[in-house]
């Protein structure tokens, strides 16, 4: 036999005899030209197409036996030739950038005349990974391959610019272009042949180099090259095997590789039948295997996340997954078919289609479970299959700024970690900075390691009882408001208590006024041996401190003279400070005056923030000094300070409106939009100019805005039960505003707030102009008040007399919501005929309210609220008077079964409303609920009412709806900031997805119960929404489709604050891709089992609140990026059923 000579890149394997598939075919010399077993290539020094089993004799005349042997020895002198050409050719280069997944690209060209099947290794399989991670490449063909590496953070500041991470790439010479199996090289390990050990180098993403651009390049033909796979294969030609042939060579080798190619074919199918039995034999044992492995793995998790301290990654969540559905499908492979009838064809093989069906099962089984177990191999040993998360699950509180805080920060969060302390008690006087204290020790949560697993903040009013604080820590635990209000008190308190036994918590108690009993409220003692819970709380008085047997309690004092300067230089601003030198020497002057308290030293800073006039600076200094500390009373006497701020808003409206915010409870969170209602019906609003409703809805909003700004009001952190814009009043701001609204205590019962109605002096009553009592269960008679302007009482039981709202001749405002235990209105209220305002919402729910007719007087009404109230039908005839009537709210807010409801709804009862509606001359605000379709066509047809609909609920509707008819009319509705659809049984779809719409001002949507929508693809037309609530839609299946022919859009939802997805059952995506969502503040997820999903990356963390949803569900989730279900571990809360 003719060898070749040696040179440099020789293949070591050419003469692997006995091993080709046509060995028995070629026994006669006339099989092949007699020259083909010795043509060499002078290019490329060895064999093209050499048929390895050809019995032609030597030209020696030695055996073929001596041929072999000699050519064993002449292999082992040959140096190893490289099958495949590597660039880059030894290195690896990433991307430096900590805390997140990288790429790399390396193509692979495979340089021989054979087919080569490759793969990769790696040091570190957890955070690193190949794709392809394998396959077969033609003579002549190459592939360019991602790299995926997790890069970890440095344990120091260092950027390393190489790393002992390195990669091998190995090959194996086989035998035409079969299928790529991983265990093609576990059979053929003699055969393997190692190509290169790669290094890891990183590189700087922020300094331009030749390998970054190159690297660059590289990925981006990478994703071409991964999109052109994803497209069907077009046929091609046939591929040059090579240069230096002849044209005879040629042929035979062509002829020679189809033969190949069908035998590799054949045998592969064939093997389905024949090592049936060898491959279940071995599809059983691996998947044995698979199933220790997985139960090991399971014990360290179970281990891990037992004490709360580290959850589970999603990577292995994903593999679990992938375990459980092959343990399923292995359920579905065990057994054999069972021998039916015999086929000729396969030589007697009995159900041989069948027995081929399930051998092709079985082998992919095999190729499935393999990938699986390499995976888990490396999870019994590997650190990383749980992770602490790098927060604790805790919203951040915003707080004013603080000066001087910093130590007594650290003193409480010590005396938090000591084990021998339980209740913690923090003092000082109204506006000294108590609770922007403990604020600031509640974020610390969320910043530093610890051992608890749930953080409740609770404010506690001074006339607070233990019901509202059992309701206040429910809430924060999720408990839903069915199996709340089902229960008793005892009942409630083990609710509690079952929930808070199995947690580490921190309870934190804002403005504590007296002891309260832990017991009493369902919290587990802390003081109890083997409880690692705390509870801390504030309080004006030290005496509550030993009341509630504090282990530590500290004293908040005011600021030193130093530090008050440095807070009021702060809100000042920097900018205002450095406008003229004198400023902030009269700056200095006026932070004494303020006495050191925060709270003072704050809103007087705010006020001056802008002004750079010096002349205005020593006028406000002058003002200030009017309001002299003139008792021993600090606390009462920080009011004329305070003052200061509220001198200085815009107008009477701004001031008048502050006030009025003191009308609700100490520490109540007031609703924007129920406090804007209320100063529209005082006449607060668009009194400088004539202005539409909506105009002073904006001049509301604005007007919170400033308050905010001055900080005499503060913003309350939405949660995810109650999500809607919302404000408080600090304790001491609130008690300056009514000695403010009270004349500055001269007329002390001019404005009478809660408890203080039950001891009004009768001798004092005409005094009274205002009253607000929102927990006014106890009062039974309406106080006789004749000058009373303002009325406001909620929460009434049954049978209150309301004689006297006849004598209240100037009576304005009437605000009687939430009652629901009313079951008749008083018809007292047809004889004010004064009033503007009246607010029925929120009344009872059980039965229907029959309005007093005697309302037909109210000739002066201007805003009428029935919101979640029953009413009947008399209202027609009520309405038809009311021609000063501006805005109407009818209908359904929250609860299924509410709305305008006649004792038989039908199609003429709403006709008639629409009617009687239109005929008021002076309406421009309407929210209104519709149950019939000759209602909402006439609604639809009215041009006035389009232009006044606000809010609109559409409910239990059998008849056929039209979603396109719908959407036209909606574009119409400048207004429209609300829709509701709800049990709508028949709903048609738009019928296209690319439909167009305009909806620019809403703001809210929910749909419950809506069985024939598939999709919500229109709302990507509301680029204002802020809250979606999707409920009991069994269709839907993707909220939004993307058109496969239009431009992305991936400025989706940018005002989205809250979304809430539950009980979907054929739910699978959001959206197909990733949305950027930058105001999402809580997602929640409830019954939608199918939805694997979410529309989330990197950035989300930085917005997103909190996550609720089920457990199970969270685990199972599936992310393109298993690190950024690890980064919104921290977000997650699980969603409670009690």
């Amino acid at each position: 036999m003719a060898v070749a000579e040696p040179k440099p890149h020789s293949e070591p394997k050419v003469w692997n005899f006995f091993k080709r598939p046509f060995r028995h075919s070629s026994a006669t010399s006339g099989a092949m030209p007699p020259n083909t077993a010795t043509t060499t290539s002078s290019h490329h020094g060895y064999h093209h197409h050499t048929n390895p089993t050809s019995h032609n004799p030597p030209l020696d005349g030695s055996s073929n036996h001596a041929s072999s042997s000699v050519s064993s020895v002449a292999r082992s002198f040959l140096p190893t030739r490289r099958r495949l050409k590597l660039d880059p050719s030894n290195k690896l280069f990433f991307p430096y950038e900590p805390g997140k997944q990288v790429r790399s690209a390396i193509r692979i060209k495979n340089t021989s005349k054979s087919y080569v099947a490759f793969k990769f290794q790696t040091t570190a399989p957890k955070s690193c990974f190949m794709r392809p991670p394998g396959a077969i490449l033609a003579p002549g063909e190459s592939i360019i391959a991602t790299v995926f590496k997790f890069v970890e953070q440095p344990e120091n500041n260092e950027k390393p610019e190489k790393t002992g991470l390195k990669f091998k790439i190995m090959s194996l010479k086989v035998k035409g272009s079969i299928d790529y199996v991983p265990e093609l090289f576990d059979e053929q390990k003699d055969q393997v042949a190692v190509e290169q050990i790669l290094r890891v180098v990183f590189l700087d993403p922020e300094r331009p180099t030749s390998a970054l651009e190159k690297l660059n390049r590289q990925l981006s033909e990478a994703d071409a090259a991964l999109e052109a796979r994803k497209k069907p294969a077009e046929d091609a030609g046939p591929k040059i095997i090579g240069e230096g042939l002849v044209i005879d060579e040629w042929a035979v080798g062509i002829l020679w590789d189809a033969g190949n190619r069908l035998y590799s074919c054949i045998k592969v199918h064939a093997d389905y039948i024949v090592k049936q039995e060898e491959n279940l034999t071995k599809l059983k044992e691996k998947m044995e295997h698979l199933d220790n492995i997985c139960r090991d793995v399971v014990i360290r998790i179970e281990n891990d996340e037992i004490h709360g301290e580290r959850r589970r990654r999603h990577e292995v969540n994903g593999w679990l997954q992938q375990v459980r559905n092959l343990q399923q499908e292995m359920e579905e492979t065990k057994d054999p078919p069972e021998p039916n009838k015999k086929c000729l064809i396969c030589y007697g093989q009995s159900n041989c289609v069948s027995k081929y069906k399930f051998g092709k099962r079985v082998h992919k089984m095999i190729f499935k479970v393999n990938e699986v177990l390499s995976k888990g191999e490396g999870y019994t040993h590997s650190v990383d299959i749980t992770h602490q998360p790098s927060l604790k699950p805790i919203y951040e509180i915003p707080h004013i700024e603080t000066v001087g805080v910093d130590s007594m920060v650290e003193r409480v969060w010590n005396s938090l970690q000591d084990k021998n302390v339980g209740i913690i008690g923090i003092y000082g006087m109204g506006g000294v900075g108590k609770t922007t204290l403990m604020k600031r020790i509640h974020n610390e949560f969320g910043n530093r390691n610890h051992e608890f697993d749930l953080v409740l903040w609770i404010t506690i009013a001074k006339d607070c009882d233990n019901a509202k604080v059992m309701n206040d820590i429910r809430n924060r635990l999720g408990v839903k408001d069915d199996s709340w209000n089902r229960s008793s008190e005892h009942e409630k308190v083990g609710k509690i208590y079952q929930v808070l036994r199995q947690r580490r918590f921190v309870l934190m108690l804002d403005d504590l006024w007296g002891k309260l009993e832990l017991q009493e409220v369902g919290v587990p003692n802390p003081k109890k041996a083997g409880c690692r819970s705390k509870v801390v709380f504030t309080t004006r008085e030290e005496d509550v401190c030993d009341k509630m047997q504090a282990d530590k309690k500290f004293k908040v004092e005011v600021l030193s003279e130093e530090e008050a300067f440095v807070l009021f230089c702060k809100k000042v601003g920097e900018g205002t400070l450095k406008s003229n030198v004198e400023i902030p020497r009269q700056a200095k002057k006026m932070a004494k005056e303020c006495k050191g308290l925060p709270l003072a030293l704050v809103t007087v800073g705010s006020a001056m923030s802008g002004v750079r006039s010096i002349a205005s600076w020593r006028q406000a200094k002058h003002e200030l000094r009017r309001n002299p500390w003139i008792a021993s009373d600090l606390e009462k006497n920080v009011f004329g300070v305070l003052k200061f701020s509220y001198d200085r808003l815009p107008d009477e409206a701004h001031k008048n409106c502050f006030l009025y915010c003191a009308v609700y409870p100490e520490d109540y969170e007031i609703k924007v939009e129920d406090v804007i209602d209320r100063w529209i019906g005082e006449g607060f609003l668009g009194r400088s100019s004539k202005k539409s409703i909506y105009d002073m809805r904006e001049e509301g909003h604005s007007i919170i805005e400033k308050l905010k700004l001055c900080c005499l009001v503060e913003d309350v952190m939405a949660d995810i039960f109650q999500w809607w814009p919302r404000i408080k009043m600090h304790d001491v701001m609130r008690d300056m505003a009514l000695w403010i609204a009270c004349d500055q205590d001269t007329i002390r019962d001019k404005v009478v707030v809660e408890e203080h109605a039950f001891h009004l002096h009768s001798q004092k009553m005409e005094l009274v102009e205002k009253i607000s009592i929102i927990r006014a269960s106890g009062m039974r008679r309406v106080p006789r008040c004749p000058n009373l302007v303002t009325l406001c009482l909620q929460n009434l039981e049954d049978n209150v007399d309301f004689s006297n709202l006849q004598i209240m001749s100037k009576l304005k405002v009437l605000d009687l919501s939430n009652n629901r235990h009313i079951r008749h209105l008083p018809s007292e209220i047809g004889m004010v005929i004064n009033l503007e305002f009246l607010n029925l919402s929120l009344s009872d729910v059980s039965t229907q309210i029959q309005l007093p007719i005697e309302l037909k007087n109210l000739e002066k009404l201007k805003v009428l609220l029935m919101k979640d109230t029953f009413t009947s039908s008399n209202i027609l005839e009520v309405l038809e008077s009311l021609k000063q009537l501006q805005i109407l709210r009818l209908g359904y807010g929250g609860r299924v079964g509410g709305g305008l409801s006649f004792s038989e709804v039908d199609n003429n009862q709403e006709a008639i409303l629409i009617d009687k509606l239109e005929s008021l001359p002076q309406l421009e605000e309407l929210c209104i609920n519709l149950k019939t379709m000759r209602g909402i066509r006439k609604l639809l047809s009215s041009t006035k009412l389009q232009g006044c609909l606000r809010y609109v609920w559409l409910s239990f509707i059998d008849e056929p709806i039209e979603m396109a008819t719908l959407l036209a009319s909606w574009s119409k509705m400048k207004h429209l900031e609300l829709i509701t659809l709800q049990y709508l049984y028949n709903i048609k779809e738009v019928p296209s997805i690319t439909y167009t719409c305009h909806l620019e001002a809403l703001r809210e949507v929910e749909i419950n119960g809506c069985d024939s929508i598939t999709h919500l693809t229109w709302l990507k037309h509301a680029q204002c929404l802020e809250i979606l609530q999707v409920r009991n839609c069994n269709s839907i299946q993707e909220l939004v489709k993307e058109d496969q022919g239009q431009t992305v859009d991936m400025d989706l939802f940018p005002h989205l604050r809250f979304l809430k997805l539950s009980f979907l059952v054929r739910l699978k995506k959001i959206y197909n891709g990733v949305l950027p969502f930058h105001s999402l503040k809580f997602i929640m997820v409830v019954g939608c089992d199918h939805l694997r999903t979410l529309p989330l990356n990197f950035n989300s963390k930085d917005t997103l609140i909190q996550i609720t949803g089920e457990t199970e569900w969270w685990n199972n989730l599936v992310w393109d990026d298993p690190t950024i279900g690890d980064a919104l571990d921290s977000r997650f809360r699980p969603f409670i059923r009690i």
